[in-house]
């Protein structure tokens, strides 16, 4: 006589096992693949980013250097940004003495 760990002679029952623990490998994968997906969402957290109202230019090594702050700004707290990927544009405009715009300067 087959004993109980092999379903008692089941045929049905290990496959019915198999496709349980199949389903909850999905629907956890599908959980928590969802819950990443949200945290990861840029969208909400570009409104949440300030930028100190100062910024300073400073000299390393003969390269020119600007540098400023930038947080993330949560509701319950103030969170510093740690390693934020940040596109920084600086443009100076040059008028001559009537007023004439010349190439911008990037």
């Amino acid at each position: 006589s087959q004993g109980s760990a092999y379903f008692s002679g089941c045929p049905v029952l290990p496959l019915v096992v198999y496709m349980h623990s199949l389903l909850v490998w999905i629907l956890n994968a599908a959980l928590i693949g969802g819950t990443l997906a949200r945290l990861s969402r840029a969208n909400r957290r570009a409104v949440e980013v300030v930028f100190s109202d100062k910024a300073l230019i400073q000299c390393i090594r003969g390269s020119f250097y600007l540098r400023f702050q930038i947080a993330e700004l949560s509701y319950f707290r103030f969170h510093p940004a740690v390693e934020a990927h940040v596109r920084c544009y600086a443009v100076l405009h040059e008028t001559d003495a009537e007023a004439n715009i010349s190439n911008p300067f990037q």
